[in-house]
């Protein structure tokens, strides 16, 4: 069976959020639906205002959404906030390494721990960068779609895993095979061919809840 170039990244446990800290953000990679079941919150939202504050001894960027479209959690609001460690304060920059940063304007996809940022750590989006999937606009899809924290396209999903198009630089020819076997214990997929698809937010949130029923069998 032909294969085209995929890069596999194998299942690895999620580390708590008070190893996180102790380490950094030396994180493990978990699965869409391992990062799903650590989530109380997955939505999508269009950030509206940031303003940053010292909060507990620690600077604290406070991300505000609005137009909220919900995979998982209940919210009475229209808007959100987020609160993630880091930020300009005292003409200093903050920051955790490896933490997303969010523009003005821009629309999200997100999957949140319960207290939305809590103190001591401030790190609201689960494993650091896994919980979050920027919008962007894309010429093949003539619209906007979703993207991993690096900017590169989703192009599809594999047994609930997404397929993340790589970037033409990191592309190689001719592609190596993989076997079915290693192709199922995949958590992402990165292929170097485009095959043309792009994944909407409508299409990524209702990924999210067909993992949902799965996701609360294991709880």
């Amino acid at each position: 069976m032909s294969r085209h170039w995929i890069a596999l990244l194998l299942a690895l446990t999620l580390i708590s959020v008070s190893a996180e800290m102790a380490l950094a953000t030396t994180v493990m990679q978990g699965s869409l639906s391992e990062v799903l079941g650590m989530a109380a919150y997955a939505f999508a939202g269009t950030v509206d205002s940031m303003n940053v504050a010292l909060t507990d001894g620690v600077v604290v960027t406070h991300i505000h959404f609005s137009r909220l479209e919900w995979a998982k959690g209940a919210w009475s609001g229209d808007t959100l906030t987020l609160r993630q460690s880091g930020g300009i304060h005292g003409g200093k920059s903050y920051g955790v390494v490896g933490s997303p940063g969010f523009d003005l304007g821009r629309r999200y996809i997100i999957l949140a721990r319960k207290g939305l940022g809590s103190p001591p750590h401030f790190l609201p989006i689960i494993g650091i960068w896994q919980g979050f999937y920027p919008l962007q606009y894309d010429s093949t899809a003539s619209g906007m779609v979703v993207a991993n924290e690096k900017g590169w396209p989703l192009v599809g999903f594999r047994n609930h895993h997404p397929i993340i198009l790589l970037p033409p630089d990191l592309r190689r020819s001719p592609p190596p095979s993989y076997t079915d076997e290693q192709l199922a214990q995949a958590i992402v997929e990165y292929r170097s061919e485009d095959p043309g698809t792009r994944v909407s937010e409508e299409e990524f949130l209702a990924e999210l809840r067909r993992l949902m029923p799965a996701e609360l069998e294991k709880k």
